[in-house]
């Protein structure tokens, strides 16, 4: 379940029958239950592995922070594909392309995804990678910027 909290206009009556209106937060809990669907697939030819997944989505009553009542239902479909080759145990070649698409209209262009990533990791050495990555917008919506990424991990 989920906590959402609104900005309630309460209206009090005087006795002297006049109305003074006090504006309160009010806070209803109520589920969001949504549905997930998916599967993924690997394959693995000597330094090659190519995998994806895909993922459909129902939600028949969402909340909102902003409008709790105003969101309509929605579905949502998405899915990758990944190519990862293996130059050296300690370089690691990838690119991948993701789509994430809603049925409502205002939704997919507020959030929906087409975008190609192109990258490297490299392990420095045990526990310490290097990524560096092109992110580019396939759509050009908006929703993802075309960038570029480096990422320093260490885990210990």
């Amino acid at each position: 379940e989920a906590s959402v909290t609104t900005e309630e206009h309460v209206d009090l009556l005087l006795l002297g029958g006049g109305v003074f209106e006090l504006d309160m937060p009010v806070t209803f809990t109520r589920p969001d239950r949504f549905r997930r669907l998916g599967f993924d697939s690997r394959l693995q030819i000597q330094d090659l592995e190519i995998f994806g997944a895909c993922v459909w989505g129902w939600n028949d009553d969402p909340i909102s922070d902003e409008e709790p009542d105003a969101m309509e239902s929605d579905r949502l479909f998405t899915w990758f594909v990944e190519a990862d080759y293996y130059f050296k145990p300690w370089l690691i070649g990838y690119c991948r392309y993701e789509e994430l698409s809603y049925n409502n209209d205002e939704r997919q262009s507020e959030a929906g995804i087409k975008r190609a990533v192109v990258g490297t990791a490299t392990y420095i050495r045990a526990n310490v990678r290097l990524v560096s990555e092109f992110v580019v917008d396939a759509e050009s919506n908006g929703t993802t910027a075309d960038t570029f990424n480096a990422l320093l991990d260490f885990s210990f």
